[in-house]
């Protein structure tokens, strides 16, 4: 299983989370709940790695480990 930091903001003007995989050219992605965030980020990294064939893993979970950013 392989395991992603993300970073996850929130956008004050539309409510929405904003995060990025630090180290992943391309995955990054929002969602109006983290929950959504973290779909849609699941989504771009299978697509993202199934294009590159840098690893081929179907059995991951992506937000193990989230850091939390303040502005």
């Amino acid at each position: 299983m392989k395991t992603y930091t993300v970073v996850v903001g929130k956008n004050n003007g539309t409510g929405s989370y904003e995060g990025h995989i630090p180290g992943l050219p391309g995955a990054k992605s929002e969602g109006r709940t983290i929950q959504e965030l973290n779909r849609n980020l699941q989504a771009i990294v299978k697509q993202l790695l199934t294009e590159s064939d840098r690893e081929k893993d179907d059995d991951f979970q992506l937000l193990t480990e989230m850091t939390l950013i303040r502005k």
